[in-house]
């Protein structure tokens, strides 16, 4: 992928979530929209990420002394599934879960940002690991 397709996905994805918001704040109607794209989301971030967790998992149980960065999979992982299982139960009726699927979309937004001004920021011109 290259840098310019990393910034149109991007762009797309957070202009995809600014118009969720806007559409469930217009039309009033119920938040499944948005706990739709943050199902959507969450799934395609557990699908890229989960894969990486054993191996810190694995790491942290060796005992070395790390910080919060070396287990970031881990934690994405684990938040994103909370956001999953939220987000489909919300779909589902249950009022707690559609608080907890609320937070997980404005995780979510805010990883998106983070991940665009980084996009926007830095490029990666070798070795192609985008």
């Amino acid at each position: 992928m290259s840098n310019l397709q990393l910034q149109l996905t991007l762009c797309a994805v957070v202009a995809g979530q600014i118009g969720v918001l806007a559409w469930v704040a217009i039309r009033r109607r119920g938040p499944w929209p948005a706990l739709l794209v943050n199902f959507v989301f969450a799934a395609g971030m557990l699908w890229s990420v989960a894969p990486y967790a054993p191996s810190e998992v694995s790491f942290a149980w060796s005992g070395p002394d790390s910080g919060w960065f070396d287990y970031k999979s881990t934690i994405l992982t684990g938040f994103e599934a909370a956001s999953f299982v939220a987000s489909l139960l919300a779909l589902r009726g249950r009022m707690a879960a559609t608080v907890v699927a609320w937070v997980g979309f404005a995780g979510n937004f805010a990883l998106s940002l983070v991940a665009l001004l980084f996009a926007f920021t830095f490029e990666f011109k070798c070795c192609g690991y985008l």
